[in-house]
């Protein structure tokens, strides 16, 4: 893991980037050394899949609303269906947010994505900061580790005590994309789940810039 500075630890990594008003990932300039547009669709790297996690800011209960909690998940499937990520699990908690995810690009734009995306949409409605700072990603390393990061996130509401929390990958309200080729893993094939009322809707010029 790495932290909010990017220093290593336990072999996994991460990276942490603060979002400002009219940031554009688009012209950041730690994908200048990717060596390809990190929108290209054909991948010259791997994908690596990461358990990303941010905090709200001072971890006040933005999703706690509801309407916010369903911004966010059309945000975020939005830009999956964009092909910006493949989406494996998560849980939107009233204070955080769990994504498992298989980014197109570094974990580090993907987080900037998510969350600008998320702030330009809600601006109208939510006048405060709505992020802490930075992220913590975990790389997951095998099959093993995915299912443990997967159960760790399916398994949030309930030690929060949330009965019958919407807001997670296990209540099917987001279709999934199937598990991703990792050591150790086996053939499987996952059925998708129907979206419930949270197509993703078109994005705009004015939100492409932003983020």
């Amino acid at each position: 893991m790495e932290n909010g500075r990017g220093k290593k630890a336990n072999g996994t990594s991460a990276f942490a980037s603060e979002i400002g008003p009219g940031f554009s990932p688009d012209t950041n300039e730690s994908n200048k050394d990717l060596g390809f547009s990190p929108w290209d669709k054909t991948m010259r790297l791997k994908p690596q899949t990461y358990a990303l996690t941010t905090n709200c800011f001072e971890r006040r209960s933005v999703f706690q609303r509801t309407a916010n909690a369903e911004l966010f998940l059309q945000t975020v499937a939005r830009y999956r269906e964009q092909g910006r990520f493949a989406l494996h699990g998560f849980a939107i908690m009233p204070d955080h947010v769990h994504l498992l995810l298989s980014p197109a690009e570094s974990i580090e734009k993907t987080a900037q994505l998510v969350k600008g995306g998320f702030s330009f949409a809600i601006r109208k409605k939510y006048t405060g900061e709505v992020w802490q700072p930075g992220y913590y990603a975990h790389r997951v390393t095998d099959a093993d580790d995915y299912e443990n990061q997967l159960h760790y996130i399916a398994k949030n509401p309930e030690r929060r005590r949330l009965v019958d929390y919407p807001f997670v990958h296990t209540a099917g309200i987001l279709r999934l994309d199937p598990t991703p080729d990792l050591p150790g893993a086996k053939a499987q094939i996952l059925s998708e789940v129907g979206v419930s009322g949270l197509k993703p809707g078109p994005i705009s010029e004015a939100e492409e810039q932003a983020n």
